[in-house]
């Protein structure tokens, strides 16, 4: 009769590629982070009636996220916080800092973070 290897008995291994740098970013966890602060596409754009507005930062910090009119005026702030490196996400119902829906048009969200600025266009329509 044939036994079979419980798990305790299995040898583990892990097998990682890379230059040490990585590597070492691997077992630290520091791989998962974002390497750059950038605006993600928002979606869906055009927007109708609310939008999902997706941002990564690299480094942890003080995050300013606004929404801009063609003329340069803020309209919206949607983010004034400090926040953690790594994924962020919110949704954006189409309004301005009062609760009013905003007009059609094109606007620009402009993310601004320790360690870079980014800018996105986000059309809005009826």
């Amino acid at each position: 009769m044939r036994e079979f290897a419980t798990r305790a008995d299995q040898a583990r291994f892990e097998l990682v590629a890379g230059t040490p740098d990585f590597i070492e970013a691997v077992r630290s966890g520091l791989a998962d982070r974002p390497r750059l602060t950038r605006l993600l596409p928002s979606f869906p754009n055009p927007v109708l009636a609310s939008a999902v507005i997706r941002f990564e930062t690299a480094t942890p910090g003080r995050v300013r996220l606004a929404l801009f009119d063609l003329a340069g005026r803020r309209v919206r702030t949607l983010v004034d916080e400090d926040r953690p490196a790594g994924l962020h996400e919110l949704a954006w119902q189409g309004g301005d800092d009062r609760g009013q829906d905003l007009p059609a048009g094109v606007y620009s969200l402009r993310l601004v973070a320790p360690d870079r600025t980014d800018v996105r266009k986000l059309v809005k329509i009826r």
